[in-house]
């Protein structure tokens, strides 16, 4: 441990910083910062290295070693990030995550042995439906609460400066907001959803912490409500074409009018894909815009086309390697991420105080089994 010479502040050996902006290597205190951007200091290489060790253990131990191979993994990319000087750390451990998998296996068994039961003794269109309905109902209920699970458990396990992150959302309050929310969207055709998104953010962040600071969202969905009906509406055109086309086809008067509405059509379809990219980079850069921590609050520069351009090239590494890329594209997208998004505004770090909270990674284990991806969601965690 170190004393700070300008404030007195007991901070630990490894740190460069004080909280009140004195640089201990220079031995001066500098005004506050109203730019901050993540740094990756990881290499291709390491991480490379890592995962076919991680590899070759899983397949060696016929998977028992998966669950320290995630730690591991985490544990370097974490240690590879720099915010002002420090690095981020991750405190999970293998044998929590392997206990967190170990509790859903009487959940797992229940579901194929009600498949197994179901396929010997109920046969038939009805049968079927149910056993859809129940599963898919209890996969609503469930993904809610591997979720709010997850997200506890990474950030209790999370730390920055020594300073650990949190999530004290409870689990029921997630819950109805998310199965509402799906609920709604199914009934909507999908209109409700930006207002589904934008409230499952809103509650993650909400009930974010760093220390004893809370995170925070101000976005509402009606704001993205525009540009996600041009989402609803071309592939609504494209439909309309398509039908538009087979009943010409059908017709013996038209034959020369559709080999013209079949390129519209395929043109529609193309720019109906693309333009999801240009919607996920404007609402990736209205959330962040309104996501605030303290008087800072964060901004993203993301663009339709640089979204676009990291999607397909990192799906074709992926394809055209069979999978042997995935170290190098994680590096382009944590590197993609922090190029991107910055933090702007004072921040004051010295009224921050250590309020760590409990967590099972009871959570983690469940997500990875649905393998939901919501905490990726494209919210930008």
């Amino acid at each position: 441990m170190q004393r700070c010479p300008a404030c007195g502040s007991i901070i630990p050996e490894s740190y460069v910083w004080c909280a009140c902006r004195f640089n201990l290597v220079v031995g001066t205190r500098t005004g506050p910062i109203s730019h901050r951007r993540l740094l990756f200091h990881g290499t291709t290489a390491t991480l490379y290295r890592v995962y076919f060790v991680n590899l070759l253990l899983t397949i060696l131990t016929l998977g028992i070693y998966g669950p320290w191979a995630r730690v591991t993994i985490r544990q370097y990319c974490y240690g590879q990030t720099e915010l002002e000087g420090d690095r981020f750390a991750f405190h999970g451990t293998g044998e929590e995550l392997l206990i967190g998998w170990l509790k859903l296996a009487p959940f797992v068994a229940l579901f194929f042995g009600a498949r197994i039961a179901k396929d010997a003794y109920w046969e038939g269109l009805i049968a079927e439906a149910t056993f859809l309905a129940i599963f898919y109902g209890g996969l609503l209920l469930l993904m809610p609460i591997a979720i709010a699970g997850s997200w506890r458990y990474r950030l209790s396990r999370t730390s920055w400066r020594g300073i650990r992150f949190s999530f004290r959302g409870h689990t029921k309050d997630f819950m109805r907001v998310f199965v509402v929310g799906a609920l709604l969207t199914v009934v909507s055709l999908g209109l409700y959803y930006p207002f589904f998104h934008s409230n499952i953010r809103r509650f993650i962040v909400s009930n974010s912490y760093f220390g004893n600071r809370r995170f925070e969202y101000d976005g509402k969905g009606s704001d993205l409500f525009g540009r996600y009906a041009i989402v609803l509406a071309l592939p609504l055109l494209c439909l309309i074409i398509a039908v538009v086309s087979v009943l010409l086809v059908l017709s013996d008067r038209t034959a020369l009018m559709s080999p013209s509405l079949v390129m519209v059509l395929i043109i529609s379809i193309i720019i109906s894909s693309l333009y999801w990219f240009w919607f996920a980079a404007a609402r990736e850069r209205y959330y962040w815009a309104h996501t605030s921590f303290g008087t800072a609050r964060f901004q993203s520069i993301v663009t339709g086309r640089r979204l676009m351009n990291l999607k397909l090239a990192n799906g074709l590494l992926l394809g055209i390697t069979y999978g042997l890329a995935l170290p190098y594209v994680q590096i382009r997208k944590i590197r993609f991420a922090y190029d991107n998004r910055s933090v702007e505004g004072p921040l004051d770090l010295r009224a921050i105080q250590q309020e760590a909270q409990a967590a099972s990674a009871t959570g983690e284990g469940m997500a990875a089994f649905l393998d939901t991806g919501f905490l990726d969601m494209d919210l930008g965690f």
